[in-house]
């Protein structure tokens, strides 16, 4: 299960994803989306936050992100980063040790437009 912790407490537990901030509060409640909801509990109350999140639609957001940071140049970096500041949290080890080979792939293959091979047991006819 991949996790990070500390003032920002991030996990997964396989359904959803939990974002929890020590000093999460973004102005939400005063926002034109939260008063279409009735969100704003109206008492001025600026404590920390949280928020579960589907998995498939975090999902959907990191392979978007992972593919803007691949054309922009930055996945190598921001990987070196990731095991550099959370080594020891959930996921980071399996990163940390697949970090070649996940630069090669990510930025080789797609970069130029072609795909991995595909395994004989995969082959979809």
């Amino acid at each position: 299960m991949s996790y990070m912790r500390g003032r920002h407490y991030v996990w997964c537990d396989g359904e959803r994803l939990h974002l929890w901030a020590a000093d999460g509060y973004d102005g939400w409640d005063d926002s034109i989306w939260a008063s279409g909801f009735g969100n704003s509990n109206g008492r001025g109350e600026h404590r920390a936050s949280g928020v579960a999140i589907p998995t498939d639609v975090i999902d959907g957001l990191v392979v978007m992100r992972l593919a803007e940071m691949i054309a922009g140049g930055t996945v190598a970096a921001t990987i070196e980063r990731a095991c550099a500041k959370h080594k020891g949290n959930g996921g980071c080890e399996v990163l940390a040790t697949n970090t070649e080979g996940l630069v090669a792939v990510l930025t080789e293959n797609f970069l130029h437009g072609t795909r991995p091979a595909q395994d004989a047991d995969d082959d979809p006819s």
